[in-house]
Formats: structure tokens, C-alpha cells, sequence
């Protein structure tokens, strides 16, 4: 049975470039800056805007709240605020994520042409953490492209802002993919976008100052090696010791257990940075930690 044939991507947000809009504006000078210039001038406008509009806009009929874009027949610039509730960038987001770890597996195979398959997945996972997403999205100047309606994104190191900022940059992505795709550049567009502004911005400094080995996996290499050397068994386990504080600011503290001792604890935004942290704790403690890197990493929120 052949397959049906595909239709090209229809952008939903058709308006052009609004040169009076301030917030095309910002979009129109990261786009000079980047010497990328979107086809569909709509993805890239979707991939900047925050789910956080919709929930703020008041639909004529609708009331507030989220509505799904099949039962809100409205034109750009139709409601209040001049914003349209049937985009926002979640789903581009969603295929942001897959082509940036597809960019990723690329770019670490032909870093370490020679390794096995370990060493190649940690320098993947160490490229597309959300700490480096947030870095390589302030270096691109794409925080001041962000729409949004949530307050908590213009304080500076706060968790909503760097989620957003994280997620702004894997929906770029998806946008600059879907602009593409016509020409059958999609794909390589988004690896030479990441080669540039992420990863060779990150690996050697990654791989030189070990990062590329987040401190869990670090101490599971340390443990390993001793187990190896010694023949004595050693297994680290995490476990949940508290959480406090609003939803929105959760914080979470974690303790790192070596063969059910506890040997540190640490305390997060989300239960995988405790984990990290108190992993980080455990090997200072243990004298494991390498060394901290002279300078401050570029690009902190």
C-alpha cells in the first residue's frame, strides 16, 4: 500500500512583518544579527511566542484561558492586545528537541571519531542541558525576542526565565527546520546553526574542564574504577529528604548514598539539579571533584 503523499508544513501564523509591531521589530534585528532571514516570518514569530499570551488574552465569546486553535477562527491581530491565541511554540518546540539531539549525535560522533559509545552520549547530554540552551540563547540575542505574559521572565536566574529561554531555543529550531524544508536544507540549516552558536562554542571547553561527565555520571565512573581496582561493590542511590516552597519555586533537597550511607545532600529547582548537586557534594567530599575552571561560564542567566 503506497504511502500518502505528504503535504508541505503550512505555517498557521501567515501575517507579514509588521515593522510598526516593537515585537517584530526585536525578531527582525535577531534576524540580521543571526544572517538567517525566515521565509515564513510567522514560524519564526510562533517559535518566540510563550503559551504564557495565550492564557493572558481574552477571546471575544471564549472568555480566558487556553483554547485550542480548531475552535478560535480568528485572523491575526483579532483580539484583544492584537495577539491571535492559536499559536504559541510548544509544538515546535517538541520537534526542536528531536533535531537538536539528532545535531548533537552528529556533531559528538565526529568529536570523538575513534570512541565507544559512552563517552560520545555524555557529550551529547553535556551539549544539550538546559544551562547550555540558556546560555547559547542569550548569546543569540533571542531573550529580547521572547513574547510573553508572565512576570517572573524578566527576573534575572529564575527558573521560569530559563525554562522559557531553553525552550525559545529548541522552537527556533523547529521553525528554522520547517522554513527549510522546501529547499531540503532543513536538516542543514539546524546543524550548521547549532555547530555555530552551540556546540563549537561548548565542546572544548566541555570536554577540557570535564563537564562533558555531569557529576552523577562522574561519580559512577569513580565508583566503577574502585570497584575495578579493589573488588569491593560500590552503588550510589538518591533519595527524596524534603521539599518546600510554592509551586511555581519548588525546591527540592536530595541526599547521595554510597552502599546506604549518606555521604551529601544537596538542594534543587527540580529533583535531577539536587541529585546533580548533592552527586557534585559527594565527590568533594570524597576528594573526586576536578578542579573549578578559572574563569565564569559565558552566557549565566
Amino acid at each position: 500500500c503506497p504511502a500518502p503523499p505528504r503535504r508541505p508544513y503550512s505555517p498557521p501564523d501567515t501575517a507579514p512583518r509588521d515593522p510598526e509591531a516593537e515585537e517584530d521589530a526585536a525578531m527582525a534585528a535577531f534576524e540580521e544579527a543571526s544572517g538567517i532571514k525566515f521565509r515564513h516570518f510567522g514560524l519564526l514569530r510562533q517559535a518566540f511566542t510563550h503559551p504564557s499570551v495565550y492564557h493572558a488574552v481574552v477571546a471575544p465569546g471564549l472568555g480566558t484561558g487556553w483554547h485550542p486553535s480548531a475552535r478560535v477562527p480568528l485572523g491575526h491581530g483579532a483580539v484583544a492586545g492584537g495577539v491571535d491565541p492559536r499559536l504559541h511554540n510548544q509544538r515546535l518546540e517538541w520537534l526542536g528537541d528531536a533535531l537538536l539531539n539528532l545535531a548533537a549525535c552528529d556533531f559528538a560522533l565526529h568529536y570523538f571519531p575513534e570512541s565507544h559509545e559512552e563517552p560520545v552520549t555524555l557529550l551529547r547530554t553535556a551539549l544539550v542541558n538546559n544551562a547550555v540552551l540558556i546560555g547559547a540563547a542569550v548569546r543569540c540575542g533571542m531573550h529580547r525576542c521572547v513574547r510573553h505574559k508572565d512576570a517572573l521572565f524578566e527576573e534575572e536566574g529564575s527558573r521560569t526565565r530559563g525554562k522559557m529561554l531553553a525552550d525559545a531555543f529548541e522552537a527556533f529550531l523547529g521553525a528554522l527546520y520547517l522554513d527549510r524544508q522546501p529547499l531540503g536544507l532543513g536538516l542543514a540549516a539546524v546543524k550548521a546553526f547549532t555547530a555555530a552558536t552551540l556546540f563549537e562554542e561548548e565542546t572544548d571547553a566541555t570536554v577540557d574542564e570535564r563537564r562533558w561527565m555531569d557529576p552523577k555520571a562522574r561519580l559512577q565512573h569513580c565508583l566503577n574504577e574502585f570497584s575495578a581496582l579493589t573488588g569491593a561493590r560500590l552503588s550510589k542511590t538518591f533519595e527524596l529528604l524534603e521539599e518546600f516552597g510554592p509551586a511555581h519555586e519548588r525546591m527540592y533537597v536530595v541526599g547521595c548514598y554510597i552502599n546506604g550511607a549518606l555521604v551529601a545532600s544537596a538542594r534543587g529547582l527540580s529533583i535531577t539539579d539536587a541529585q546533580m548537586g548533592a552527586a557534585l557534594r559527594a565527590l568533594e567530599s570524597l576528594h573526586l571533584a576536578p578542579e573549578e575552571p578559572e574563569e565564569p561560564e559565558e552566557g549565566e542567566v
